[in-house]
């Protein structure tokens, strides 16, 4: 009995360990991936479908960090144009122009006269002080270096997880989350930081997924609804009388908050469309051409046709975007390999479980502890399917029914 009343607690162990891993590694993922499309963070390199790999389980290094300074202070631009020049003799070449421009504006020192240590792993008082110089605010004056997450977590940046204890199991995920929650942090000026980057207002929808982020309730502007804004989210549904055009989120909201008049969004469309009708014409065109072809598909002078594609296409006419990236079968791949790591686990749980069973007949533990060790695991799959199914819906959903949470 004791035997079983043991894996019944390594069981329950077990499963609060990996929800927590699994999550936090998941919001790590979105973080690095918003900051990629940003241009804030470019990862290490690709995979063998083209995406970026962010390497989220190792520490950052120096030249990492340096660069990811320059990139928050929007002066990337800058660096790379520069000619830069430095007394180290270590720093690699692709980290040149970003070191050189830190190094030139005092953003940062070598670890000797000679030497960067670019290589060297950045502790979370290193990285937390670039954020924070990035936001304006100066080490020695407004805070200090070495326990730089009193500032942060005073700001909200931070929300007491870097102390004298894990300040040296700093990761490049912790990087990724702390720089998007920097970017919807006010700086020593009043502004944002990404403010401050674009010369633009932070997005509803990104404040949002730094929110969501950060486990905080995401912020909304309640005196909209106050003054009877659910009728125009309403009257979004008027676009399907004039063709469903395919409005961006960022359009909506621009017009919904006066950025922009209705008759410059109007229009904007309105150039979208004739676009379309033009590509839809010329489609329709080759396809009567193609039609009046004699013979069979295997007949086809494929090259005279490819021809005539590529002379319309390079008229203006678009007949396909194959740069086009499918954003929403990304986002379902993600929520289908967390839910199928978690689900394995349990599956594998349970397997042990039957094994251990199997070698021990005679000490087969209770009913009651026998449905626990098995529907506790079976439980947390159907939860996660659950769970998965309707973060599916939600990715499926598309903008329209992300409009309707303002």
């Amino acid at each position: 009995m004791r035997k079983w009343a043991s894996c019944f607690l390594a069981l329950v162990l077990l499963i609060s360990l990996s929800l927590p891993a699994l999550a936090a590694e998941s919001e790590a993922q979105e973080a690095a991936q918003t900051l990629y499309d940003l241009g804030l963070f470019k990862g290490t390199g690709t995979d063998a479908a083209g995406k970026p790999v962010f390497d989220l389980n190792r520490a950052p290094t120096r030249a990492e960090a340096v660069t990811m300074l320059v990139r928050l202070l929007g002066k990337e631009d800058e660096a790379l144009a520069g000619d830069w020049n430095t007394p180290f003799t270590d720093v690699a070449d692709w980290a040149k122009p970003y070191v050189g421009y830190a190094y030139a504006n005092g953003l940062t020192t070598g670890v000797s006269e000679t030497s960067f240590g670019g290589n060297q792993a950045v502790t979370a008082a290193q990285f937390l002080t670039f954020v924070l110089r990035a936001l304006g605010y100066e080490s020695g004056k407004d805070f200090s270096w070495d326990s730089a997450w009193t500032l942060t977590d005073t700001l909200g940046m931070t929300s007491g997880q870097y102390n004298a204890k894990t300040n040296g199991s700093f990761l490049r995920a912790d990087a990724a989350l702390v720089s998007v929650f920097a970017l919807s942090t006010a700086g020593k000026a009043g502004k944002t930081l990404y403010e401050t980057i674009f010369s633009a207002k932070l997005p509803q929808t990104l404040a949002d997924t730094i929110d969501r982020l950060a486990g905080r309730t995401p912020k909304r502007d309640t005196s909209r609804a106050a003054a009877g804004y659910g009728k125009y989210l309403d009257m979004l549904h008027l676009p399907e009388l004039l063709g469903k055009p395919q409005y961006s989120q960022a359009e909506i909201r621009q017009m919904l908050e006066g950025e922009c008049t209705l008759a410059d969004g109007m229009a904007r469309q309105m150039e979208r469309l004739c676009a379309r009708r033009t590509d839809l014409d010329e489609a329709i065109s080759f396809c009567e051409r193609l039609q009046r072809e004699p013979g069979s598909l295997s007949e086809l002078d494929v090259e005279q046709t490819l021809a005539r594609l590529s002379a319309k296409e390079e008229q203006g006419v678009s007949f396909v975007n194959i740069e086009q990236v499918d954003r929403k079968a990304e986002r379902i791949k993600g929520a289908l390999v967390g839910a199928s790591l978690f689900t394995a686990i349990m599956l594998l749980t349970m397997g042990i479980i039957a094994w251990t069973i199997w070698m021990d007949l005679q000490d087969m533990p209770p009913l009651p502890l026998l449905v626990l060790l098995f529907g506790i695991p079976a439980g947390c799959i159907l939860g996660t399917l659950k769970v998965l199914a309707d973060r599916i819906r939600e990715i499926r959903k598309g903008e329209e029914d992300a409009y309707r949470n303002y």
